[in-house]
């Protein structure tokens, strides 16, 4: 299924199938998936503009999304994909978002006030790449093999902790000149070998 530039699809009812196929989006492509029952969501190429959802949904590949991910029904579970979001912070029901110790998120463009959801409280690999930054809602521990990024904007931590389990100093965390962790009296911390 590809849909042009511009264009919204919009999916509704129980069933939504594609088989092995997958969809072409583009950075203005719509995509609205109703009411219905789960499904796994496989590759986009191109990513997305902006994606609502009001249905359960797992990520079976990697997923940009450059405009608002509206969540509104049902929980939207990352998997052991990368969910990238370069446009403002989660809209409808930010909390439906699921992470394992197997995910990554990662935070790009440049919106301002972008916070990560409460319910994110495990990853894999988190990754900053908005000047603007983003602002934790819970304590978040990043997996053993896990790999902070820093490539630019700051981490608002508040009274939150980042735990960082990976013990390889020359992996656990990758940052630029200016990005770094703020805390007010909450904590990153770090396991060490």
């Amino acid at each position: 299924l590809r849909f042009a530039a511009s264009e919204k699809v919009r999916v509704f009812g129980a069933n939504l199938s594609y088989g092995a196929g997958s969809l072409t989006g583009g950075a203005t492509s719509n995509l609205t998936i109703g009411t219905g029952s789960d499904i796994t969501l496989n590759a986009i190429s191109n990513g997305l503009n902006n994606f609502f959802t009001g249905r359960s949904i797992t990520l079976g590949a990697d997923l940009t999304v450059n405009g608002t991910l509206t969540l509104t029904a049902g929980t939207f579970t990352i998997g052991t994909s990368t969910l990238t979001l370069n446009g403002p912070t989660i809209a409808g029901i930010p909390a439906n978002l699921v992470t394992a110790t197997t995910s990554s998120l990662v935070f790009g463009g440049s919106s301002s006030g972008v916070f990560i959801p409460g319910s994110i409280t495990n990853l894999n690999n988190l990754t900053l790449n908005n000047p603007n930054g983003v602002t934790l809602n819970s304590n978040i521990t990043l997996a053993a093999g896990g790999v902070l990024t820093l490539t630019s904007g700051i981490i608002q931590a508040g009274t939150n902790t980042l735990k960082i389990t990976n013990t390889n100093p020359a992996a656990a965390v990758i940052w630029t000149a200016g990005s770094f962790v703020n805390l007010t009296s909450g904590a990153v911390e770090r396991t060490l070998a």
